[in-house]
């Protein structure tokens, strides 16, 4: 009787461990950066970004806020040294890219994060942290994905 019960235990343990007793949502994604192709330093020494309500057809301004940031040369492509929490595109808002210097506007729509799980053993007390992952956006009105956890975007000239 002792065998058969512990037997039991051990399988109802295995199968708890096998298909996770339990689960938690990751935490949000950092955010894409803004790179330029194409660009001079002079053209792209000045970006404003514009911040939406997502969803809002860019009716509803959040917040304007200058990208200032350092950038590393490689031919024509420039990529972000640093950036602050407000240069960074999350995914719960539209943004807006303006270029003075050309008069370039970019438009940001439809960043696709979904919402990640974590499983957890039943013996487990560790909650190990994890974070979802930017899948895609849309450009100006064209789709383009993220593809291997990247967190930048890429502006053409």
């Amino acid at each position: 009787m002792v065998k058969q019960c512990c037997f039991f235990v051990a399988i109802i343990l295995g199968l708890c461990t096998s298909f996770s007793c339990g689960s938690y949502n990751c935490g949000p994604a950092a955010g894409l950066t803004v790179n330029t192709i194409g660009f001079t330093a002079a053209e792209r020494d000045t970006i404003i970004l514009r911040k939406f309500v997502k969803g809002s057809n860019f009716s509803q301004m959040i917040d304007t806020t200058l990208i200032n940031v350092s950038y590393n040369q490689s031919n024509d492509t420039a990529t972000a040294g640093y950036f602050t929490d407000a240069g960074t595109l999350k995914s719960n808002y539209d943004y807006q890219l303006f270029f003075p210097v050309i008069h370039k506007l970019v438009k940001i729509t439809d960043l696709n994060e979904p919402q990640q799980k974590m499983k957890r053993s039943l013996l487990s007390t560790d909650k190990t942290y994890c974070i979802n992952t930017i899948v895609s956006y849309t450009q100006d009105g064209i789709s383009i994905p993220v593809s291997n956890y990247d967190i930048r975007i890429f502006i053409h000239r």
